[in-house]
């Protein structure tokens, strides 16, 4: 293209294509190769898309620089990513660069540390003493290190201070910081679940391997959905299909819905294979980021293992695709690029020709769907390894248990009968005196307040009893609430005001280790305040968090070592291997967590599994609710009795009868989802049409409020020249009508098929070029949450 006109997609959040020249200084170019590029009044990234046929109107500018000798992108993956760009409607330099590795998002760009090395800076004894330099960021940096305790990781100072190398290397030159470097040691303590010999398969796993292991040799496109119950082995599936297609000269691609929640799927996948494993996440340093995609790149790697970003890992003779728990939500992006990596998965594997494996225990109802339908081949695995039996599960309903419970549940209604409690013994204290008799004086204000904070039990009798059981017999327990903190509700028993975050609509979580309110979407936080701010009234605080679930448990059972899983306990994803591997040893004996206890863990000794309130998401305002309700019961259940030991579950519930959790008794999968796909059919909801969001946010709500009538206006038109194919719920304001300062509105679009909602999705975009008050709409395709 020497000389030439090319076109560039540009690494900014705008649409089309560029045009530039190639000047003679530059010798040539090539699809994919990231370019420097004149853009605006400055410079940005760019990727060479191919020739232009002719210059644009308009002043021409030429290339600033190839940066790479060779394209970032084979042909294949660069017409994947374009095809992505394309359906996801999202500018294809945006989905580009986002297909990078940290070092290569932005021009001029490189890791801040070395590869393999850990560079860790600290103030000198002189900085203490000597006067402040001149200098911004220096003065930045030295802030920043007299906070720490210690010395600073790099990569750390780097995050909070960008471009923080030339003024660090000033300051080092004046003797004010050290700079040291350590060797950075692998540490992989998830090669503790790693497992001793390889099992020999099942009767099931054989077929479902002949059958995988024919497609991967075939080199076709397979989709081929795994629904095997917990326990059941799908993992060894993944791997020995993986080893044939390794075997074969090929590569291979997992997808883990968290790859800090999976240590043991990693740690198998490192027994099984080694050195040929590349693990993609964000927990690991940018360096080791860029090191593992280059060994994908090179060749080196032959398998990658990687969270939903993995989807565009760099894979050399790509063979075999898996998603594990490809029903899971996380495998959505709900910001900026919106993709789905479990349905890219289907397609980059339709695209190259190659087998993708959708395993399971509670599929997604599009998944189940597709394989009736003939889509997708269903393979099963309808029994345990070693014909161990699941769970027994009881539920326990809460109505009858005791109606403490209804204010860990419903605090809400739990502060008006704390009011009227109070109210109550206001009327009794200005009542005549009760004489000498103590029995017949009413408690005092004092007492009923005490007796009210102490708050209801937040463990049935049924689930007390079995968990004095199973730690006499020495065994574990694992207890699942997937609420955080202490306390999730804070109100005023005089005026009835709860405490909510001031750029959310959203009541605050009090967290009991910092002792500070929390907001889990902006992340303000603020002490809980003494008394009402509006009226100068008591504040009770009422709900149940995972805190609260571990300070019950360190009363009631002293001498049980108790461990919490969630997103404050253990933050890093080495914390959360070495809380999990120590609970996999026995060192621990309960386990209490959120979701992410729910996920992917193998713990022969837990014989017990808790859920404390299993109707915490039932009834959101989301026609997903009942179904990720179920799977993420189901999952969790699926916890105990992989030992030895027969498992047993209880599930507490204030409704039984809801069929998302009465199915889960008998661990009934189809009748569910049966019961499932009758509603979605009546009120044409996915499998049975596909779905269009357009979400309109501004900081003004009455101008936020227009703009959503007007994007209305245009998808209306659209859906009038339909034909009526497509139909609109809203627009309406989201159920969090309020996120990080944005007041939130939203429409919802329901089409027979993806390509019939192409013109509603291009009236948003037309009409979001000129909404007023600084609103902005954005479309998610196959919108998977609509809170």
């Amino acid at each position: 293209m020497e000389g030439k006109l090319v076109q560039v997609a540009v690494g900014r959040p705008v649409r089309g294509l560029f045009t530039y020249r190639v000047p003679e200084t530059i010798p040539a170019v090539r699809e994919g190769q990231r370019v420097l590029v004149p853009f605006g009044a400055g410079k940005a990234l760019g990727f060479i898309m191919g020739e232009a046929r002719e210059a644009p109107p308009g002043r021409l500018r030429d290339l600033s620089q190839v940066l790479d000798a060779e394209p970032m992108f084979s042909p294949d993956l660069l017409s994947f990513l374009q095809w992505t760009a394309a359906y996801y409607r999202y500018p294809l330099g945006e989905v580009l660069r986002s297909a990078l590795p940290p070092g290569l998002t932005r021009p001029g760009e490189a890791p801040q540390s070395k590869p393999g090395v850990c560079e860790l800076v600290c103030l000198t004894e002189l900085a203490r003493t000597e006067p402040r330099p001149r200098g911004v960021a220096m003065n930045a940096v030295l802030d920043y290190l007299a906070t720490a305790p210690g010395e600073v990781d790099l990569e750390e100072l780097a995050t909070a201070i960008p471009g923080v190398r030339d003024p660090l290397k000033r300051l080092v030159g004046k003797g004010l910081c050290s700079l040291r470097e350590v060797p950075l040691v692998p540490d992989r303590p998830e090669l503790a679940f790693a497992g001793k010999a390889v099992p020999v398969p099942t009767s099931e796993q054989s077929a479902a391997l002949v059958e995988i292991e024919k497609a991967v040799a075939a080199r076709s496109f397979a989709p081929i959905l795994l629904r095997g119950v917990t326990g059941s082995g799908k993992t060894e599936v993944y791997l020995r299909s993986i080893s044939r297609a390794i075997e074969l000269g090929l590569g291979a691609l997992v997808l883990v819905p968290e790859i800090a929640l999976t240590p043991q799927l990693v740690g198998r996948f490192r027994a099984r294979f080694g050195e040929k494993v590349a693990v993609l996440h964000s927990g690991l340093r940018d360096s080791e980021r860029l090191a593992e995609w280059r060994r994908l790149r090179q060749g080196e790697a032959p398998l990658a293992v990687g969270v939903r970003s993995a989807i565009f890992a760099p894979i050399a003779r790509l063979g075999i695709i898996v998603v594990d728990e490809e029903h899971d939500g996380s495998f959505k992006q709900e910001e900026k690029l919106r993709y789905h990596a479990r349905d890219l998965a289907v397609v980059r594997a339709q695209r190259i020709g190659c087998p993708v494996i959708l395993g399971s225990a509670t599929p997604s109802l599009e998944s189940l769907a597709n394989a009736r339908g003939g889509r997708y081949q269903l393979l099963e695995l309808t029994r345990r390894v070693d014909d161990r039996p699941m769970p027994a599960v009881h539920v326990v309903d809460m109505r009858v248990e005791g109606r403490g419970h209804v204010s860990a549940a419903f605090p809400q209604l739990a502060a008006r009968s704390k009011m009227r409690a109070l109210e109550a013994r206001k009327a009794a204290e200005a009542s005549a005196p009760y004489g000498e008799d103590p029995a017949a004086r009413p408690p005092a204000r004092e007492e009923i307040e005490e007796e009210l904070s102490r708050g209801p039990p937040l463990l049935s009798e049924e689930l007390r009893a079995s968990l004095e059981d199973v730690l006499a017999k020495g065994r574990q327990a694992i207890l699942f609430l997937n609420r955080r903190g202490q306390s999730t509700y804070h109100v005023c028993l005089a005026c009835g005001r709860s405490v909510t975050c001031r750029d959310c609509a959203v009541s605050l979580t009090l967290h009991g280790t910092s002792n500070r309110l929390l907001c889990h979407y902006c992340g303000h936080t603020e002490p809980l305040p003494a008394a009402c701010p509006q009226c100068g009234g008591p504040i009770d605080s009422l709900g149940m968090g995972t805190e609260a679930v571990e300070a019950e448990l360190g009363k009631r059972f002293p001498a049980a070592r108790v461990c919490r899983l969630d997103r404050d306990s253990a933050t890093q994803a080495e914390e959360i291997t070495a809380l999990l591997a120590a609970f996999a040893k026995g060192e621990k004996d309960i386990l209490v967590g959120t979701q992410m206890v729910a996920k992917g863990h193998d713990f022969p000794g837990v014989t017990l599994v808790g859920v404390l309130l299993a109707d915490i998401a039932l009834n959101l305002p989301d026609f997903r609710a009942a179904e990720r309700t179920f799977q993420l019961l189901a999952q969790v259940a699926g916890r105990a009795g992989r030992g030895v030991e027969p498992g047993r579950v209880v599930v507490q519930t204030f409704n039984p009868e809801a069929p998302a959790i009465a199915h889960v008794v008998g661990h009934d999968y189809l009748a569910f989802s049966e019961h499932e796909l009758a509603l979605r059919r009546a009120y044409f909801y996915p499998p049975f049409c596909r779905l269009l969001a357009v979400r309109i946010e501004g900081v003004h709500p009455q101008g936020t409020a227009e703009a959503a009538r007007l994007v209305a206006k245009a998808v209306g038109q659209a859906a009038r020249d339909s034909g009526g194919a497509l139909r609109l719920i809203g627009p309406a304001k989201a159920p969090f009508a309020k996120l990080r300062g944005k007041v939130r509105w939203q429409l919802l679009i329901k089409g027979p098929t993806a390509r019939s909602l192409v013109p509603a999705a291009e009236a948003v975009e037309k009409v979001a070029e000129q909404l007023p008050g600084n609103a902005r709409a954005s479309v998610d395709v196959d919108p998977i949450g609509l809170m």
